[in-house]
Parts: structure tokens; sequence; C-alpha cells
């Protein structure tokens, strides 16, 4: 019975011993995060994001460490944010529209011509009203930390260019699963159609979509310029990219490591603001190389097809009060 009682303590001993040492924020051993997305490993944001992790690992001198994932190696979106939501995987970089279907606060960053210039972007997304936003996805699991600069969404199509609203009409266009976006196709005469970012180049080439709506950087990145000759600059969003976090590993933090995970997420928003631009400028030169013609359309005529969108949004008093105060950014 003695040995018996010894045997019993030292399982029990070992066993404590053992979740002390993996306990999330305890012990010696380093977390170890996985963070996924949809974009190559030449995309500015992949490169912010590798940014982040290093200073995430070094600031924390390696209590967490951080590895990524790029080219949608972990599942499109819908797959990853579900593994973001049962703790798989602990952060993943996504469009704030894809998210809204989550949270309808996610939505606000979906109005077409919401922001005037890329000045007030900059201006609005520092401020506490975009906080809110950012915490309304907790229930469903996950908070975003910070932005990164998506440039202008605008219409490219495979042979014809959107110089006016009613050109989009007949047309198949592929947006992401948002409503307000599907909204915003069937305003100026198109069809919306949902589909995986991967799955864009395909459907473009074999008509199953007649176009999409994007930046000049993923046209390039995803090779959606070999198929899609025609890109139109109505620049009808500023949608940005955000970096959430699996509530449950995020809350079993120290206050010190989340501060230091939060500066690194800023410095790399940043560090990706001027990588865009940057890419940007070299993206376009090289879909000019590949034949794509760019075209600069009266925006005029684009605001006003959409220009009920807004009002929409303004009957919920919580995304009015966010609204309102995004647009008294000046």
């Amino acid at each position: 019975m003695f040995k018996r009682n010894l045997f019993v303590k030292a399982v029990a001993i070992l066993f404590i011993a053992l979740f002390i040492s993996c306990g999330n924020g305890g012990g010696s051993k380093s977390l170890n995060w996985k963070l996924g997305h949809n974009f190559t490993e030449t995309h500015p944001v992949h490169k912010a994001l590798m940014q982040f992790a290093a200073d995430v690992e070094k600031g924390t001198e390696g209590r967490v460490k951080i590895t990524i994932f790029p080219n949608a190696v972990l599942g499109d979106d819908a797959s990853m944010i579900e593994q973001l939501q049962g703790d798989v995987i602990q952060m993943m970089k996504v469009s704030t529209s894809f998210v809204e279907v989550f949270s309808p606060l996610y939505g606000i960053f979906s109005i077409p011509y919401l922001f005037d210039s890329r000045e007030q972007f900059f201006k609005a997304m520092n401020t506490d009203a975009v906080k809110k936003i950012y915490d309304s996805s907790r229930p469903q699991g996950f908070v975003a930390l910070t932005y990164f600069d998506s440039g202008s969404r605008s219409f490219y199509t495979k042979n014809k260019a959107i110089m006016h609203p009613n050109d989009l009409k007949g047309l198949k266009i592929r947006v992401i699963p948002s409503p307000i976006f599907v909204r915003m196709i069937e305003l100026m005469g198109g069809a919306a159609t949902a589909m995986p970012f991967g799955e864009v180049y395909t459907a473009i080439q074999t008509g199953t979509v007649d176009g999409a709506e994007n930046n000049v950087v993923s046209l390039v990145e995803m090779k959606h310029s070999e198929v899609a000759k025609q890109y139109s600059f109505d620049e009808h969003s500023m949608t940005p990219d955000v970096l959430i976090v699996n509530t449950t590993s995020w809350d079993s933090l120290s206050e010190e490591d989340r501060a230091i995970i939060l500066a690194a997420a800023e410095r790399s928003t940043q560090t990706g603001i001027e990588l865009w631009a940057q890419r940007t400028e070299e993206a376009m030169v090289e879909a000019e190389q590949q034949g794509v013609t760019f075209n600069y359309p009266d925006k005029t005529p684009f605001q006003t097809a959409t220009a009920s969108i807004i009002e929409e949004q303004m009957k919920d008093p919580a995304k009015a009060e966010i609204i309102t105060a995004i647009r008294e950014v000046k």
C-alpha cells in the first residue's frame, strides 16, 4: 500500500509539473501560435506579418512564437476562421468584409465611398470608433488587434472597361461574401457572385464570372492580370485587412505580453503601409507589361448609384454612431 501511495503521488506531481510547464503564460515553455493568411510570400502584408512575428518573439523573450502560414495552406478564409474560433490556430489575417457576417459592425468598412481620401482613412483607423468595431467580435471568439492597408478596391474584368455603373449590367462580378458588397453590385446592375479568393483566377479564365473587384496588388499577386485585362479605378471602397486573434489565447496572456504584441502589431501596420505604396507602383508596371489597360472613370455616377447603402446602414443606432464618428474625421 505504501509503495502504491508513493506511485500515485509521483504521478500526481509529474502531471502538475507538465500542466504548469505547458499552460498558457506559465512555465518556461514558449507558446507556439499559428497565423494563417491567403496571400503570397511576396505580398506586403505577408512581409509586415513576418516582421510582426519576429518582434513578438524578441519582445516576449521567446515566450510567444508565431509561425506564419501563407498561400491559404491552412484553408480558405471560412476554414481558417473556423479553426481560429476553435483555437486550432490563434491568429489570422482577414478582410473586414469577410468578418461582417460574424459581427455586423465590421460591415461599416464595406460601405462604398465611406472615406473621402486616403489621408482620412489612415486617421480614422486610429480612432476609438474603430476600436469598438475590433472588440465587437469578442462574442464570436475573436478580436482584431490592428489593420493592414489594402489600398482601394476597383473593378476589373476580362475585356470590358467599367467606365459607368451601367457597364456592369449583365456582368457576373466576384465579391467577398459580404451582404453590403452584394448590395453594391446589385445597385449598379451587376450580378454578385461570392467565392473564395483562390478560385477567382479560374473563374475569370473559364467565364464563370466576368470579373472581380480588388486592389492592383491583388490583381498582380494572384495573377489575375493574366486573365483580366481591363482595370477601372472607380475606387468604391477602402476595405482594410485586419489581424484577428482567438480570445481564449489572447486573454490567457499576461498584461505585459499583450502590450508587447499590440505594440508589435501597430509597428507592422506602419511597415505594411510603406510596403503597400511601393508594391502598388511596382504592380501597376507589371500589370501594364502583361497587357492590362488602366481606366480612370468619373466616380460620381458610382457614388450616386450606391448612396442608399450608407443611408440603410445609418438606421442601425450602433452603426450610425461609428459611421458618424468616422465621417467627422478630417
